[in-house]
């Protein structure tokens, strides 16, 4: 039964995140994963936050900060890592973390109960903690990831009226699709924060475009596309111009466009 949630602070998932990092406190080169930036990413939080949230952590002599090389970058940064007092305390959320009972979908699409450290082993994936923990719904529930979405604050930074109803829309379209009721809710707070259509289809449109589900769907989308002008064993000039546009309209990254091509070509010259 589902009855234990794992609910983290932003200071908790530091904690847990840092803990894949313990041991390099003499390497002379460290991960951008543990620079503010790469922290944020992790935890799901914004960058603008994290100089508090580290603060309070190096306080309480959690975490030690101080300046290092960096891969990927030519200067110094500050970076952090957990003290003895960190490990131990990340080690107990990780405990917590694992043993919580969460309902997950399978690759048959049936939703079973299971402790969090048992996820990867039903999806066959190889998810992190935190990223099985982010991905959590409200209602206990893993369903899968949602890829892409921690790095648009960076890209794109909002008005704060525009960040409350950005986090409502991730929020709405983590199941992959907004219901009838949801969408009423989103138009009431369009009302009250002054948001635009313009501005909230753009928003709508970059999530449904990162957003696990729905992505998935428009990759299937493609794949049944190709499969079907691949019937008689050759792509002509037209299907492949059709097949362009419908790559650019699904907002499908070309690499992408040839790893699914790829994979069902392999897959009928086995057959």
């Amino acid at each position: 039964m589902v009855d234990e949630i794992p609910s983290l602070t932003l200071q908790e998932k530091t904690l847990l995140h840092l803990l894949d990092f313990k041991g390099l406190e003499d390497t002379f080169e460290l991960p951008p994963e543990v620079t503010q930036k790469g922290i944020a990413a992790k935890i799901g939080a914004q960058r603008k936050h994290m100089p508090r949230i580290l603060k309070k952590l190096v306080d309480s002599n959690m975490v030690s900060e101080r300046r290092g090389r960096v891969q990927g970058s030519s200067q110094s940064m500050k970076v952090y890592l957990l003290t003895w007092n960190g490990i131990s305390k990340a080690n107990k959320i990780k405990e917590f973390a694992e043993n919580s009972q969460i309902r997950v979908r399978d690759r048959e699409g049936n939703l079973v109960e299971a402790k969090i450290e048992d996820v990867n082993d039903i999806i066959e994936g190889e998810l992190s903690l935190l990223d099985i923990i982010n991905n959590i719904s409200e209602g206990g529930i893993f369903e899968g990831i949602v890829e892409g979405i921690e790095d648009v604050e960076e890209l794109e930074p909002m008005p704060p009226k525009h960040e409350i109803y950005w986090h409502t829309l991730l929020q709405v379209w983590k199941d992959g699709r907004a219901s009838v009721d949801e969408e009423d809710i989103l138009k009431e707070l369009r009302k009250i924060l002054n948001i635009s259509d313009e501005d909230h289809i753009r928003m709508q449109e970059r999530i449904i475009r990162y957003a696990s589900p729905v992505r998935k769907k428009l990759l299937d989308i493609y794949s049944a596309a190709y499969e079907a002008a691949l019937k008689d064993d050759l792509i002509t000039d037209d299907e492949r111009a059709l097949l362009e546009a419908l790559r650019q309209k699904l907002g499908l990254k070309e690499d992408e466009q040839k790893e699914i091509e790829d994979k069902i070509n392999q897959t009928r010259i086995r057959s």
